[in-house]
């Protein structure tokens, strides 16, 4: 309802009218994708699909009309609260047409995969070539193929890029070595914007690096989350930086749960986006870390996953509720 009859999702719902012209772009917006999308991926539930797909063809029909002459976009809120950046002087490394483009292209793969589940072949048909189109140009115009540098050539457009698919399969191996390199330029630090912070650590694991990830985000010193404990936190801070506070009670870091529970406890539902009865293990035994436990609660009951370091052997332990299939890779 609060969407405009143009297509336009302010910053804040409910809204008095305000947060239609700023605060908001493709990668504020993505709720009205993601929560649908992820509700179907996790328990199978179509209706709030069914509900919104007329908002998602609307809402990607205004984001086209955004579109500038090389195919992207280039309007919104982009890696807001990059670490150590604040004034209107000191944007984001991440340029906002990587963001806002990268994000809408995923916002158009998510689409297409709500709109065959409930057989919006029509609409399916328009999502695809938006994300195929809107790809083409991403490639095209942001990414440097002689160094594998996305533009900004930073952690967060490189992560951005590898996370939602702008490369291709034998060009991963160059691209992530490019994102290596900003992490060690950065001295193993976070250097990213929320938007960045929200895949960079899956990437690393990915990859193989899930003891950089785990020490990029424990680390002590400024800025990683075990900074945030030095100095007292109890709960997700808005920034990073000891001399700027916001909010003290902010969610949109918090995706490092996600993490813990897909990498370190290694869960992983309905890996294929075809059947929430299924479930892959695949904790990540890093040196670093000596016992995991963890619970997640599935529409069918609870899946619990352990596992502890003996002497000899790593021991794991696996419940899962009945009706689930499960693949346990070790």
């Amino acid at each position: 309802k609060a969407m405009s009859p143009e297509g336009v999702v302010p910053g804040i719902i409910p809204t008095a009218n305000w947060g239609y012209d700023e605060l908001n772009g493709p990668a504020w917006d993505s709720a009205l994708f993601y929560l649908p999308y992820f509700t179907y991926i996790y328990r199978g539930e179509t209706e709030m699909i069914r509900e919104t797909a007329d908002a998602f063809i609307k809402y990607l029909k205004y984001v086209e009309s955004r579109k500038e002459e090389n195919g992207l976009y280039n309007f919104g809120l982009g890696d807001w609260c990059h670490v150590g950046r604040h004034s209107p002087e000191e944007m984001p490394k991440a340029p906002v047409i990587v963001t806002d483009s990268i994000i809408s292209m995923d916002l158009a793969n998510k689409a297409s995969v709500m709109f065959e589940a409930i057989g919006r072949d029509d609409y399916k048909a328009y999502a695809d070539k938006f994300a195929s189109e809107l790809k083409a140009a991403i490639r095209e115009n942001l990414v440097d193929f002689d160094t594998m540098a996305v533009l900004g050539e930073c952690q967060s457009s490189q992560a951005m890029a590898l996370y939602y698919g702008v490369f291709e399969a034998d060009e991963y191996e160059a691209a992530f070595n490019k994102l290596l390199e900003y992490v060690h330029e950065a001295d193993d630090h976070i250097d990213v914007g929320v938007l960045g912070g929200r895949v960079i650590f899956h990437v690393l694991s990915k990859f193989g690096y899930t003891s950089l990830a785990l020490k990029m985000i424990t680390r002590p010193d400024y800025p990683s989350y075990g900074n945030w404990i030095e100095r007292g936190a109890t709960t997700l801070w808005e920034n990073f930086d000891p001399d700027f506070m916001d909010s003290p009670n902010h969610h949109f870091w918090g995706d490092i749960s996600a993490w813990f529970y897909k990498v370190l406890a290694g869960i992983n539902v309905n890996p294929t986006g075809k059947n929430i009865n299924e479930i892959v293990i695949e904790p990540h035994f890093i040196e670093e870390i000596n016992k995991v436990d963890t619970t997640h609660i599935m529409p069918q009951g609870e899946v619990s996953v352990s596992w502890e370091r003996k002497p000899d052997v790593i021991e794991v332990k696996i419940n899962l509720p009945k009706g689930v299939s499960g693949h346990f890779i070790g």
